[in-house]
């Protein structure tokens, strides 16, 4: 069983314009009010998948009680620890009409003592579980290392981690060495300190976080693709352009739940680089989990191309 960690969920709401005009009053078209939370979302999609999967993490107060109720509507098995602070909420801007997104996210806050309930939780799971996943960032309350913790459980139990987050909490993990780590590119630039410009730039940018001993490394670069590398391959996969449906909003945590289960079948490397970034292209199209299908993701793969760097 798959097993995801949030330690910072959200309500995501999603307004829709047309175009924004700052200090002006702005017609909203739609919106979309969803729970999130990278591992909530990279949980939703391996459910989604028909695989087995098991979402953990702390949620509070009545947004706290609303992803839960979401949760149990969606028939996807959900174990999480009630804090006495509320779950945060999330605002995205989508301008419909240049695909151009704006997102405004409040921090988050949890005790110490959530997180010590969560650590108890996660090592009786572990019996159980053979793949975690921990994704998002971190709330106010913990350290900027607390999933190095969590990692050390999963390391002393044997069992792979793909951790998805930024910033210092993802400097914090590479001492830890996880399994697989899945920066963005604007998080890969970050913590190099180097713009990632052309093939070579790439190149160096996976060998750095190889050095580091993490055994494989996903850069995703939204229209420019993606970049999948272990200590044997580097791929670079160009997929094919989309139109954003309603929200780009999880599409990085589309490839982490891709990359999750084709580990978790044991998929060759290749496979695994396809699988995962034909989620995320599909999920963009399509703008909701609950469209993703297998069929769509067969044609979405067939239309990648591949390039060893």
């Amino acid at each position: 069983m798959i097993i995801t960690v949030t330690l910072n969920p959200a309500i995501d709401k999603t307004i829709m314009i047309d175009r924004l005009t700052p200090g002006k009053l702005n017609r909203v078209k739609e919106v979309i009010t969803l729970p999130g939370g990278k591992g909530i979302n990279v949980a939703q999609v391996i459910h989604q998948m028909g695989e087995n999967v098991l979402t953990t993490g702390i949620l509070g107060g009545n947004t706290g009680d609303a992803i839960k109720t979401f949760l149990r509507k969606k028939k996807l098995k959900a174990d999480f620890i009630s804090s006495n602070y509320a779950t945060r909420q999330n605002i995205k801007i989508l301008e419909t009409s240049i695909s151009r997104e704006t997102e405004i996210n409040e921090p988050g806050k949890v005790s110490k003592n959530d997180f010590k309930a969560l650590e108890k939780k996660l090592r009786d799971y572990l019996a159980v579980g053979n793949l975690i996943v921990m994704a998002g960032s971190i709330p106010h309350g913990l350290s900027s290392n607390t999933y190095n913790h969590l990692i050390r459980l999963c390391k002393e139990a044997e069992i792979p981690v793909i951790v998805d987050t930024s910033g210092n909490n993802l400097k914090e993990v590479l001492k830890e060495q996880p399994f697989l780590i899945k920066p963005n590119l604007h998080e890969a630039q970050e913590l190099i300190g180097e713009e990632i410009k052309n093939e070579k730039d790439m190149k160096e940018t996976v060998n750095y976080f190889l050095a580091q001993g993490v055994e494989i490394i996903v850069i995703s670069m939204g229209a420019r693709g993606a970049i999948f590398a272990n200590k044997k391959n580097c791929y670079y996969l160009k997929t094919p352009q989309v139109s954003i449906s309603n929200t780009t909003v999880g599409a990085g945590d589309s490839m982490v739940a891709g990359l999750a289960v084709a580990l978790q079948k044991n998929m060759p490397f290749k496979e695994i680089a396809c699988y995962a970034a034909a989620i995320a292209t599909s999920y963009v199209k399509l703008g909701k989990i609950e469209l993703l299908n297998k069929e769509m993701i067969k044609k979405t793969k067939e239309k990648i191309t591949i390039k060893i760097i």
